[in-house]
């Protein structure tokens, strides 16, 4: 595969009710938007890798999750 993969996914990014902290993270599946008391989170990423907070500065907890591609090669 030429030491290129691609990894095909959704990305969300959850917030803690009435504050500015937020989490994003990718996931193989398309989560369900859930509130539990202070956190507005995503359910049903099945295995789901933390990402940057930095990326996708667009996407906000109101926003629904985008489906994404990742391109992983060797350096």
């Amino acid at each position: 595969m030429n030491g290129k993969y691609k990894i095909k996914g959704w990305v969300a990014r959850d917030q803690i009710t009435g504050g500015d902290k937020t989490n994003l993270y990718f996931g193989y599946e398309k989560p369900t938007r859930i509130k539990t008391g202070l956190y507005n989170t995503w359910f049903g990423f099945g295995d789901f890798i933390s990402l940057p907070k930095e990326m996708f500065p667009e996407l906000t907890w109101k926003d629904e999750p985008i489906e994404v591609e990742f391109t992983i090669k060797k350096v």
